[in-house]
């Protein structure tokens, strides 16, 4: 459906407000349901709830009857 990139869009445009308005870090990219952010370390726990919040929030466009879900996770690098 054409709704899934607008909606994702919209979670990734928001993502990047966030840190061009707070100057926390940066949003690097995004990864098919991954997004990775550089993120000061003092600014690691309030970014963490933002993200984990705003792919919830995206998500539940999809999940009308369970509340979708993500979790952040600190790394020097990016994993899979």
């Amino acid at each position: 459906p054409i709704c899934f990139p607008v909606t994702i869009q919209g979670g990734i445009s928001r993502m990047a407000q966030y840190f061009e308005e707070n100057q926390y870090g940066r949003l690097v990219m995004n990864i098919h349901d991954e997004v990775i952010v550089e993120v000061k370390d003092e600014y690691l726990d309030e970014v963490a709830v933002f993200v984990e919040k705003t792919v919830a929030d995206c998500l539940s466009y999809f999940l009308t009857r369970i509340r979708g879900g993500a979790t952040a996770k600190k790394s020097k690098h990016w994993k899979k």
